[in-house]
């Protein structure tokens, strides 16, 4: 069995999120997914007015996208449960058929290696329903490495809140045997546009509510992704 890679280069306006290896990247699709504002407000009028159902409202309020494998929020049965009639929103992310169907390898699995894509669609999301529809802000899962190990100076997996309309890379690609780099042959160069104001506010925003944190500053930076197994 041969050797596949490939190799990926792009520009983008963003901010690197903290990303822990034990964490749960169908805990954090689902938590997106079901992600509604106003939890603390609502919490805090309930508690004003000794309903009892203030407290649960103020643990969701702080409740974190981020779950990490080791802890007792992970369980592990609700991710691997086969759910006959999932609502419509389960069928569109975390009991999507792609990871959790007949074929499926995993859901923690597929998502990390095969459907990232639907992180990506449930952050968008979730923001919308802070920022308005056409935010343009995602969430970008970047896995690279040759046989699962990284270079020193670079790590197996990263993620980032990305301004989509920011996100360059170049027009063209090499194709060579068992493999391929998103670069053109030749010399090319890519500029720099300003980055439009109030961006860096919404994204940090976003971490706020979501309950990530940043692993930098929201900034202009080349990514490079080099995969082969």
């Amino acid at each position: 069995m041969g050797f596949d890679w490939g190799v990926r280069i792009s520009l983008q306006y963003c901010v690197p999120v903290k990303l822990s290896d034990d964490v749960s990247l169908w805990y954090m699709l689902k938590r997106l997914a079901e992600f509604e504002p106003g939890y603390a407000k609502r919490a805090h009028d309930a508690m004003s007015t000794g309903d009892p159902v203030g407290k649960a409202l103020l643990a969701r309020s702080m409740q974190s996208v981020i779950v990490l494998r080791d802890t007792a929020e992970y369980d592990e049965e609700e991710v691997d449960k086969e759910v006959q009639n999932p609502t419509p929103l389960e069928a569109r992310f975390h009991y999507n058929q792609r990871i959790n169907g007949e074929f499926s390898q995993g859901a923690e699995f597929d998502l990390e290696y095969n459907f990232s894509e639907l992180l990506s669609d449930a952050f968008e999301y979730a923001a919308s329903k802070l920022l308005g529809d056409g935010h343009g802000i995602t969430l970008c899962f970047e896995r690279g490495g040759a046989h699962g190990e990284a270079d020193s100076t670079a790590k197996e997996r990263a993620m980032f809140i990305t301004y989509k309309a920011l996100r360059i890379e170049p027009k063209g690609e090499i194709v060579v045997t068992r493999g391929g780099v998103n670069v053109p042959w030749g010399v090319y160069s890519m500029s720099v546009p300003p980055a439009p104001p109030g961006i860096a506010q919404l994204m940090q925003k976003l971490m706020s509510a979501f309950g990530m944190q940043a692993d930098g500053e929201v900034a202009w930076r080349v990514i490079t992704t080099a995969d082969g197994g």
